[in-house]
């Protein structure tokens, strides 16, 4: 297992508590992995008892990341944000998120980044770490369905991260 998510598992483990963002539009293609993978998370959450996870879990969904968003953060406990992304050379990628980044001033969506700078700018606490788990994403057709590549990465993906908030991946 990569360093990035060893150092997650401890985080999470520690703190008890981990919320969840999935964003993603599933009217375009690659862009609803995220908004899938919250899907995959619910039913997995749902049908197996609380007690199987190292933490509680505050799951939610989104589009695109926006100013309200940052009342989903926390000071106390770590954030995870999951969504596509062009670039990637893997099927995906976990990073902690730790600078701030300006906001332009006709922005209506954030990245992880710039939640950071709102926090800052209007004085709330910080998340307690954020992280960034991204997708790889081929293909953001308006009207498509998620690529079959993107599906293979995420299905890998959706083991791993159950392992993680399971704490097989602590043993």
């Amino acid at each position: 297992m990569q360093q990035p998510f060893i150092t997650f598992s401890n985080a999470i483990k520690d703190s008890g508590k981990l919320t969840i963002i999935c964003c993603g539009n599933p009217d375009r293609g690659d862009d609803g992995s995220g908004k899938a993978f919250h899907t995959f998370l619910q039913r997995t959450l749902n049908k197996s008892p609380k007690a199987l996870y190292i933490c509680e879990i505050n799951l939610r969904s989104v589009i695109q990341l926006q100013l309200e968003d940052i009342f989903d953060l926390t000071g106390v406990h770590p954030t995870l944000i999951i969504d596509s992304s062009v670039g990637l050379s893997q099927p995906y990628s976990l990073s902690q998120v730790t600078e701030a980044t300006a906001i332009g001033p006709l922005s209506h969506t954030l990245s992880p980044s710039q939640l950071l700078s709102v926090c800052d700018q209007i004085g709330k606490p910080r998340p307690g770490q954020l992280w960034q788990l991204a997708i790889r994403g081929y293909d953001y057709e308006l009207g498509q369905p998620i690529s079959e590549q993107c599906r293979n990465g995420m299905e890998d993906l959706q083991q791993e991260l159950v392992k993680i908030l399971s704490g097989e991946a602590l043993a």
